[in-house]
């Protein structure tokens, strides 16, 4: 008795975990988009930082 239950228990918990990782894939490549993002706007702002700064005559 306690093997036909294992069986399908086991396999439910196989069938939850895969569909916890299908879920868990879309907002880690959100997740990872959004560093990106945030990352890509700090190097603009740097960049346009040092423009400014260069710019200006007598900065230093």
């Amino acid at each position: 008795m306690s093997q036909t239950f294992k069986d399908p228990y086991l396999y439910l918990c196989d069938v939850m975990q895969k569909s916890r990782e299908a879920t868990k894939a879309p907002s880690e490549a959100d997740q990872l988009r959004e560093e990106f993002d945030r990352k890509l706007k700090q190097t603009e702002q740097t960049v346009l930082d040092a423009l400014k700064g260069d710019d200006t005559p007598g900065a230093a």
